[in-house]
């Protein structure tokens, strides 16, 4: 049976005193972070980390990020810090970037996902950060979600999707930025970026300096080692069929499709918010109210590759299994 805690402000840290006391003793709680909801268990522990994999149903070669409360922390969890990543915790944590770094052998190759390198960051949701406090160990917590399906950014889905699958769930509210944090890779002293997020490149690059980009990212992977969460597999993806617009079309044509579509008997949801941070935030929740509504088919028109628009285009491909329709 699963403890379900909806966090109350005014109620205090005591309402996280057991949830802790579970993720210190190897049991797995999902907890409010402001990218998405995230599943958590003992980052030290191989046996807390596997039952991240069977309530998710994830692939093993899929790394886990840890989670910490505090930045000294890290030099537990890696061989060393490169001074451009120092540059980076500096401006953007406590906040929404993962660092890659090379691990220490206090990592196991179960949270690594069989990789040579470890991917941290300290969010910045108060919740989150008491939580992985009281605990006194880091959390290894992915996407609060079944794998490959759209990842929980309200209390109501995360609840639907994991309640019966793990020990406690945390709530509290809306997820502020609604997709998974940006992914970047230090481990070699220059930067990759392996997964965009609400920390642009622009963002980045005004710290320090221009990076690279992963080729993947708008792209197809099955054959690749994943670098980061996300980037392989069938991702993001509801039970009805997605399919992204092109951004050239227009209105019209957009509603001719969504017709044709319709005569052939299907139940259709058109999006075409053209906002990159509204779709960004809301993406992942209008993917599962689609289902939850008997949705067999949701177009979404694409949106520009500018700022967040990265983040939003990589998760939309990957959830629409890079169907475009022109």
């Amino acid at each position: 049976m699963t403890l379900i805690i909806e966090y109350k402000k005014e109620k205090g840290d005591e309402q996280l005193l057991k949830p802790a006391e579970i993720l210190k003793n190897g049991g797995t709680v999902v907890f409010p972070t402001e990218t998405v909801y995230g599943l958590g268990a003992n980052a030290l522990s191989e046996e807390a980390a596997m039952k991240i994999y069977a309530a998710k149903g994830r692939p093993s070669d899929n790394p886990l990020i840890v989670h910490i409360h505090d930045q000294s922390i890290l030099e537990s969890l890696v061989e060393s810090v490169p001074k451009i990543a120092v540059e980076l915790m500096e401006a953007f944590w406590p906040g929404p970037l993962t660092l890659v770094f090379k691990k220490s052998g206090k990592v196991s190759d179960i949270v690594s996902g069989g990789l040579g390198t470890v991917a941290v960051r300290m969010p910045s949701d108060k919740v989150a950060l008491k939580l992985i406090e009281l605990a006194g160990v880091p959390v290894a917590a992915p996407s609060a979600n079944v794998s490959g399906r759209p990842s929980p950014t309200r209390p109501e889905h995360v609840i639907s999707q994991l309640s019966g699958r793990v020990d406690a769930i945390v709530t509290e509210g809306d997820a502020k930025h609604g997709l998974e944090s940006t992914v970047l890779d230090v481990s070699s002293g220059q930067a990759v970026l392996l997964r965009p997020g609400s920390v642009t490149v622009n963002q980045i690059e005004g710290v320090i300096g221009t990076i690279s980009l992963d080729p993947t990212l708008l792209d197809k992977m099955d054959h690749m080692v994943p670098k980061a969460p996300g980037m392989k597999y069938r991702h993001y993806a509801p039970d009805a069929q997605v399919y992204v617009l092109d951004e050239g079309l227009d209105e019209s044509r957009c509603r001719q499709l969504a017709s044709e579509f319709e005569s052939e008997g299907k139940k259709v949801r058109l999006i075409l918010e053209s906002d990159a941070e509204i779709l960004g935030k809301n993406l992942f929740a209008w993917l599962i109210a689609a289902d939850n509504s008997g949705v067999d088919v949701v177009l979404i028109k694409a949106v520009s590759t500018d700022g967040v628009g990265l983040a939003v285009m990589n998760r939309l491909l990957k959830s629409a299994g890079h169907r475009v329709l022109l």
